[in-house]
Parts: C-alpha cells; structure tokens; sequence
C-alpha cells in the first residue's frame, strides 16, 4: 500500500523518569551512560534518513518522523518505550517497575494543515509529557487516545 503523498510528522517529546534520582543514586557517569543509552535506542528506532532526533538537554529529548498514520506513530514511540524497558537498566527508586523508563508527548502533526508554529508545537508536545508524568509515568501520552492505551 503507497503512504500518504504528504506524510503526517510525529514529534516525539521524552524525558528519562526520575532520572535525578538515578542521578544522585548512580552518579553521573552511570547517569551520562543512561543518556548514551537512550540516544543508542532512539538511533535503532528511528533509522530513516527524514527522521531527526536531537538533545534539548538534561535528559530531554525530541524525535520529529514521518509517520503514514496516527495510529503508525504510536506504534514507533511504544517501540521505543519498550526498547528501554528491555534493557533493564537498574533504577530501584522507579517504582514499582525497578528499571529505567521514559514517558513522553506525541503530537501527530498533518504539515498541509497545521498553522502552529514549532514553538507552539513544543508547548503542546511538552504539556502532553506532563501529562504522561502525572499519569504515572513509563507511558506516551497523546492529543489522541489511541496512544494513552500503551
């Protein structure tokens, strides 16, 4: 089946859970080797030459892919989620999962029809991430409820 002539954009806003307690708990180095990582992951995840992943700082990060569908871009954020948790890094203040984790906002974005300026894209992607947070994190959170089932 072709995709979309304009493919919808995933943005993808994640954040390390706890990680300042992994920080003080670990030390730094442990806490730069988690960010390594997770940089790992999300470049095996997100591999296609239009898919752009970058740091923002601390253990913030953003990943912008084309996705055919809604329903697509869950499906790669889930995929990354999952990847870290199958890694089992070591995080007893996690609970009660015990292992390092991610939560993160998923905007689903149609460029033929947005107005949105990134900055206002980011607001919304970055209010999405709270929301996973305080819905207990280890989740993706989205404008849509296809992604609050993960």
């Amino acid at each position: 089946m072709l995709g979309r002539m304009n493919p919808l954009l995933g943005l993808l806003f994640i954040d390390l859970d706890h990680f300042k307690g992994y920080n003080d708990t670990y030390g730094h180095v442990a806490g730069d080797e988690a960010l390594v990582t997770l940089a790992a992951i999300i470049g095996s995840e997100f591999r296609r030459p239009t898919d752009l992943a970058i740091r923002l700082g601390g253990e913030e990060f953003l990943v912008l892919y084309e996705a055919n569908t809604l329903q697509g871009a869950c499906v790669k954020a889930e995929a990354l989620r999952q990847a870290l948790l199958n890694r089992q890094i070591e995080h007893l203040e996690n609970r009660p999962l015990g292992f390092l984790s991610l939560s993160a906002g998923l905007l689903v974005i149609d460029p033929s029809k947005t107005e949105e300026d990134l900055e206002s894209l980011l607001k919304c992607a970055d209010q999405l991430l709270y929301s996973a947070k305080s819905k207990g994190r280890n989740r993706i959170e989205s404008s849509d409820s296809i992604c609050c089932l993960f």
